[in-house]
C-alpha cells in the first residue's frame, strides 16, 4: 500500500490537514491519526483505521496507479464528450492595441474565404470521429469583427453542411468596438 500521490499534506498545529485533489476529500488528522498515516509500518496493525483512509483514497493498494487513473479520466472526459469545441481566428489584425494583449500586430494574418471548405471539413470530421452531437464554434483574434463577412459566410456554409441532429452555438472574443455596425446580423447568427 502507499499514500496517494494526489494527497496534499499541510502540517497544522499538532496534526495534519489532508486533502485529496482528485476526489476532494478533506480531513484534519489529530496527532494519533497523523502518526498512523505517515508511518506505513502501523497500517496493518489497525485495519479499521486503515479502512477509513482507504475509503477516502488517502491510502491505496499497491496495484492502484492513481496517475494512470487520472490520465484515463482526463482522456475519457476529453475524447468521450458529446461536444466538439473549435476556435477559428479569422484575423490576427486588430483595431486596438491593448497593453495586455499577446497578439503580434506587426504581421497580421487573415483567413480568406478559400479556407471555409477546409474549416467545415475539419469540423465535420471531428464531429463524426468523436460521435458528437454538439458543436461550440468560437471566433477569436485579433479582432474577429474586422472579418465579419468571413464569419457570416462560414456560419452560412456550416449551417448547410451540418447534419440535422447536430446542435451548435457560436461565441466570439471581441473588444466590442464594432458591435453596433452589424448588430442585427450578429443576433441572427447568435454571436451576440
Amino acid at each position: 500500500m502507499h499514500r496517494n500521490f494526489y494527497n496534499v499534506e499541510v502540517p497544522y498545529q499538532d496534526g495534519l490537514l489532508l486533502y485529496n485533489i482528485l476526489n476532494q476529500a478533506f480531513v484534519y488528522l489529530d496527532k494519533a491519526h497523523k502518526e498512523f498515516y505517515l508511518n506505513p509500518d502501523l497500517w496493518e496493525k489497525d485495519l479499521q483505521k486503515l479502512e477509513e483512509f482507504k475509503r477516502l483514497d488517502f491510502i491505496l493498494d499497491d496495484d492502484v496507479d492513481e496517475r494512470a487513473l487520472l490520465l484515463r479520466n482526463f482522456n475519457f472526459a476529453r475524447w468521450k464528450s458529446n461536444k466538439v469545441h473549435v476556435t477559428v481566428v479569422p484575423t490576427s489584425a486588430c483595431n486596438f492595441r491593448c497593453p495586455y494583449c499577446f497578439v503580434d500586430f506587426k504581421r497580421p494574418n487573415s483567413l480568406s474565404d478559400l479556407y471555409i471548405p477546409q474549416i467545415i471539413g475539419f469540423i465535420l470530421e471531428k464531429l463524426k470521429k468523436l460521435d458528437a452531437s454538439y458543436l461550440e464554434l468560437n471566433f477569436f483574434g485579433g479582432e474577429p469583427l474586422l472579418k465579419i463577412d468571413f464569419i457570416f459566410k462560414l456560419c452560412d456554409e456550416l449551417k448547410k453542411s451540418l447534419p440535422d441532429n447536430i446542435k451548435w452555438a457560436t461565441s466570439m472574443f471581441t473588444n466590442g468596438y464594432l458591435l453596433s455596425r452589424e448588430y442585427e446580423l450578429l443576433r441572427k447568427y447568435k454571436l451576440f
